[in-house]
């Protein structure tokens, strides 16, 4: 594999929302370790017009095919060979499609009842190559410069602020951007039409950004917004990185939401509070997705995954944050352990079944309607089990985390090895890798013998396997109760398929997987459930 990476990508588009068609100039500016003769660039639903190399001996017309249907590449032959760095200039047309991938349209009825287009992108995972050539993989980061040329009545969005903008001929004008920082190309983001913008103003510009006459709608999740922001700057111990972040509402989208750097878009639903219509229940889900996204902001926009193998772990993250971030902002809706519950249940489902996945899978997999709970959910669970063993050091291990790879690329197991080193706990890196490598679950089989507390573990399948071997890195958190009514909690960790641990003095009561931290289930010795029903029965424990 060849040593070439892009460094800057110069983006220039017209986009018309009356024919849907656009063209767009692409300047790549690309740095070579190798000597190269010819490059491949990803390119889908685009036509190449013309390519120009542009080098120290300066500039020469390059040969190049279409773009290959099927792979989703074309090839440029260069007129001479070139190292070091150098750039392309390609000029190119597509069309703005109606699949909700890409650069694609999104219809709204206006309030003379017409109907009228937004032109916006969906880019995750490899669609950015719809809208322009480019090396499409996340890995691939490198800066943007964005220019539009568009209609003098309409609103240009991407992911940074408007850096300037221009009167042209005929109607137009030209919209140029500030320049982004690092960052993949699948988190770009562009839009064109009639919009209406609220703003809330701070040291980072929030602002809503929906269709016409609707932008009231989106006060609530704006406000919400902000004390997000505010409370996930101080968890992570970074702050948020570009000068504004928007929220924007679309007609049409395929997903609930997309992070995209600084421009968060939303299925109107999943955005706007219709007074009288939004209930409690879809209010927080509301603010459990744009916490999700903003999340994003910094777990896969500001550190991204090395592959697609490790989207998973930008989305169980962003899925188990954005619930403590809404459990922080409002207590009392007990979001965290609805979560907890409900997420686990559905894992454990899924994950019960003899033949069931990894969460972390090969390279070329893709994440289907049936593997998704695997993938999610219990990636999800399994990184709220770490988070709750680590305590309060996961706030530091985050925070290096995010200092030490901000910009780049980043495997599991920079994560796992970035929160064991912060933490000084033994083992985190080695359990993790176990949890998401290794498909099924355990039972814990838990009995108390004298002063010992006694586990031992076997994969836990709908169809008993009695043959079963895998063994998980377990940690184990176990709350005991005295007698006199005095509590503890002790966490062991589980490296075996059996482990001994001492009990407090005066033990009467335990339970293991306290607020169900941990993702195993338990099964108790029957004498010890027979001893806690008299425990109730005689009011020294509660029998809540």
């Amino acid at each position: 594999m060849t040593a070439l990476r892009p460094v800057h990508y110069t983006l220039h588009l017209e986009p018309d929302l009356e024919t849907f068609a656009f063209s767009g100039t692409a300047e790549i500016v690309l740095e070579s370790e190798d000597v190269q003769s010819d490059m491949v660039l990803n390119g889908a639903q685009i036509s190449i017009r013309s390519c120009r190399l542009l080098n120290e001996s300066g500039e020469h017309p390059a040969e190049f095919s279409q773009p290959d249907p099927d792979k989703q590449t074309f090839r440029i032959r260069f007129p001479e060979t070139v190292t070091g760095r150098f750039s392309l200039r390609i000029e190119y047309t597509g069309s703005i499609n109606d699949s909700m991938m890409g650069f694609y349209r999104s219809a709204y009825t206006d309030a003379s009842g017409r109907k009228k287009y937004i032109a916006v992108t969906q880019f995750e995972e490899a669609e950015a190559r719809k809208a322009f050539p480019c090396l499409d993989e996340p890995a691939m980061k490198a800066t943007f410069d964005v220019e539009y040329v568009i209609d003098a009545g309409l609103t240009a969005v991407s992911n940074m602020p408007v850096e300037h903008e221009a009167a042209l001929p005929g109607g137009k004008k030209r919209v140029r951007f500030e320049r982004t920082p690092v960052m993949s190309t699948y988190l770009l983001f562009f839009g064109v039409g009639e919009f209406d913008i609220l703003e809330d103003k701070g040291r980072v510009l929030l602002r809503a950004i929906t269709t016409p006459g609707k932008v009231h709608l989106a006060e609530q999740g704006l406000r919400f917004a902000r004390k997000c922001l505010d409370y996930l700057e101080k968890e992570f111990g970074t702050p948020y990185p570009l000068p504004k972040l928007d929220l924007i509402a679309l007609p049409d989208f395929a997903f609930g939401a997309m992070e995209n750097w600084g421009a968060m878009t939303f299925r109107e639903n999943l955005l706007l509070v219709y007074p009288g219509i939004t209930s409690q229940k879809a209010l927080q889900s509301l603010y459990t997705v744009i916490a999700h996204e903003m999340v994003h902001q910094w777990f896969g926009d500001l550190v991204s995954p090395a592959e697609w193998k490790y989207l998973w772990l930008n989305e169980s993250f962003a899925t188990v944050y954005g619930n403590i971030a809404v459990d922080h902002v409002y207590p009392e809706w007990g979001t965290m352990d609805s979560y907890v519950l409900e997420s686990t249940a559905s894992a454990f489902g899924r994950d019960s079944l003899q033949r069931t996945i990894p969460v972390e899978l090969d390279k070329e997999a893709k994440i289907t309607a049936s593997t998704a709970p695997i993938i999610y959910e219990k990636g999800g669970a399994v990184l709220w089990m770490a988070f709750s063993f680590l305590g309060k050091t996961i706030q530091a291990g985050l925070s290096e985390y995010f200092h030490k790879f901000a910009y780049g690329v980043t495997t599991s197991p920079d994560l796992w090895k970035t929160l064991e080193s912060s933490s000084g706990q033994r083992g985190v890196a080695a359990m993790m890798e176990n949890w998401v490598r290794q498909p099924g679950y355990p039972e814990v089989h838990v009995r108390v013998k004298g002063d010992r507390i006694i586990f031992e573990q076997k994969r836990f399948t709908y169809i008993r396997n009695d043959d079963a071997k895998e063994k998980w890195i377990i940690p184990l958190t176990v709350f005991f109760q005295s007698r006199t009514g005095k509590m503890f909690i002790r966490k062991y960790l589980m490296e075996d398929s059996c482990f001994e641990g001492e009990t407090p003095q005066g033990v009467v009561m335990f339970k293991v997987n306290v607020g169900q931290t941990g993702f195993y289930r338990v099964r108790y010795e029957q004498e010890d459930l027979n001893r806690l029903g008299e425990l109730v029965r005689e009011q020294i424990v509660g029998g809540a």
